[in-house]
């Protein structure tokens, strides 16, 4: 007897962040202070179509000259914005010499 397992796996849903090398945020495509990164995150999630179990997933594009501290006050805010069934990747960049803001 020959049997087959079916596992439903959902798709995980991004959240972008920028960081350029003098510190100013953008969340998705659009610029914010520190300070309201937990709020716009969380509106984000809140205003997606629901799937259970589905896994969130915290892309931080960073300049790679920025203080690690940095790094740890916005993983602390998107914590508080959403803390179930997520994950990070941290991508550092040379924001300067790439030419990249925002």
């Amino acid at each position: 007897m020959n049997s087959q397992t079916h596992i439903q796996t959902s798709e995980a849903f991004y959240i972008n962040i920028f960081i350029n090398a003098e510190e100013v945020y953008y969340v998705e495509s659009e610029k914010t202070e520190i300070d309201n990164i937990e709020q716009k995150v969380s509106a984000i999630i809140r205003n997606k179509p629901f799937k259970i179990d589905q896994p969130v997933i915290y892309r931080i594009f960073a300049d790679r000259n920025l203080p690690m501290a940095t790094l740890i006050d916005l993983d602390r805010k998107l914590q508080e914005a959403y803390s179930e069934n997520i994950s990070r990747e941290r991508y550092l960049l040379n924001t300067v010499e790439m030419n990249i803001d925002g």
